[in-house]
């Protein structure tokens, strides 16, 4: 569920805005908030400016501690489970690809793990010292339940140790994402997290500065910003930063109505499904297809009614397999899938690939009708280049479906082709305004 189609926030956008080549000081508190938080969740090495990214993070997290935020406890507490998240399952993929039926040999792992950031290898090394899965059982009577309970160790236990760590690092530690000697992280075993509901403020902070949709806020931000607009907790931010965007009751309330309605996992359950979703997605990003489509399965498993996971499977699909593909991106779109203009893309390609140029029009025009935004929608979408496919990082996905629009057009011939090349011509403008 997202908030009104006019999309009024958008953290990425008030970014985007600020004066080429200024400095930290002199932007929004928004800005800032955003820079901070895509800056710490990227490895360093792919950074778009690895050498000085550190300095301009330091300085970016000083000015937003000006502006009234102790920006430290931003990154630590609000940022720093989500770090933990991404550290986590990048470093434990080899442990997950042992498990997996298209995991691959020996040397397939050993390719896919060239593709991870660089810090990541001395992470990975010190997962394997610590977080060995356990052989799925031999005549186990239950195999499947042998599988997804040593998941579940990888992924919990592996993830908490990592978090131990994220609040007992030092700021630079955190940025640079630094491994520690294997003695150090075995010291910290016992550590308590504290106090927890500082993380769970701090988390509400860094969604209702840096994300658009209230679908891709945490359920306790969600709980939080209810309890707040209803007077029921006292302001542990600043007016100032309160105000900085306001959020509809009416949005929120559908929000959190739509998760209760689809149901709640266990802790356990949810982080285990988060890290597997991101252990997927670098796999789906790196080309490795089978072995992505492979863990998307093993989560429908844990979690069956989670769309999202649902139209990812389908994504990684659609160049293998676009007839099935289609059936999963159909699924998650008639069950909600937020996205709407990926989803159409998605499904239109598929139809293009297996030759059904007049209902890949038909979704065009649906989605077209049905959810058009007055902003952007960056995405990330399959592309091919020299006959290979590819991950495309696109700056909207409206353009993208109206392309895809205007070759079904082609193909089929008649008025269409008019209408959706004045319709590309339209939001390629806006698109060329942004940059």
């Amino acid at each position: 569920m997202d908030e009104p189609a006019a999309r009024p926030f958008d953290a990425s956008v008030i970014l985007l805005a600020e004066a080429l080549g200024s400095v930290p000081a002199d932007w929004s508190t928004i800005s800032l908030a955003k820079y901070i938080r895509d800056s710490v969740l990227t490895p360093p090495s792919r950074r778009s400016d690895p050498v000085g990214a550190g300095v301009k993070i330091l300085q970016a997290i000083s000015a937003l501690t000006d502006r009234g935020l102790d920006a430290s406890a931003f990154v630590r507490y609000g940022l720093g489970p989500r770090l933990g998240d991404i550290i986590a399952a990048f470093a434990s993929l080899p442990q997950l690809l042992a498990l997996v039926p298209e995991g691959g040999t020996p040397e397939g792992i050993s390719q896919i793990l060239e593709t991870l950031p660089e810090e990541l290898e001395s992470w990975s090394h010190l997962c394997a010292a610590d977080a060995s899965p356990k052989k799925k059982s031999v005549g186990s009577g239950n195999p499947e339940g042998v599988l997804l309970n040593s998941l579940m160790e990888i992924t919990h236990d592996w993830h908490g140790r990592v978090n131990v760590w994220i609040q007992q690092a030092s700021l630079s530690e955190l940025i640079g994402w630094a491994c520690p000697v294997e003695e150090v992280f075995d010291s910290l075993v016992g550590h308590e997290i504290p106090d927890v509901e500082i993380g769970e403020h701090y988390g509400w902070i860094v969604d209702r500065l840096t994300e658009t949709y209230l679908s891709d806020w945490s359920e306790k931000s969600l709980h939080l910003e209810f309890r707040w607009q209803k007077g029921g907790m006292p302001n542990v931010f600043p007016d100032v930063i309160f105000n900085l965007r306001p959020v509809q009751c009416d949005a929120l309330n559908a929000e959190i109505a739509e998760r209760a309605a689809m149901g709640a996992s266990d802790r356990v359950q949810r982080e285990t499904v988060e890290q597997l979703e991101i252990q997927a997605g670098q796999l789906v990003k790196a080309g490795h297809r089978d072995q992505a489509a492979s863990i998307y399965r093993m989560i429908l498993k844990i979690a069956p009614g989670d769309v999202g996971v649902r139209n990812n499977l389908g994504f990684s699909l659609i160049p293998d397999d676009p007839r099935k593909a289609l059936r999963h991106l159909t699924a998650a779109a008639r069950s909600g899938y937020d996205q709407p203009f990926i989803n159409a893309h998605n499904r239109m390609m598929c139809n293009l690939l297996i030759g059904v140029p007049k209902e890949a029009l038909q979704i065009a025009e649906n989605v077209w009708n049905s959810s058009m935004v007055e902003q952007m929608v960056p995405a990330i979408l399959w592309g091919q280049q020299e006959g290979e496919w590819v991950i495309c990082h696109v700056p909207d996905a409206r353009s993208e479906v109206a392309k895809l629009a205007l070759s079904a057009a082609q193909i089929l011939g008649g008025e269409a082709f008019d209408v959706w090349k004045n319709r590309l011509r339209v939001v390629a403008e806006v698109v060329h305004k942004m940059d």
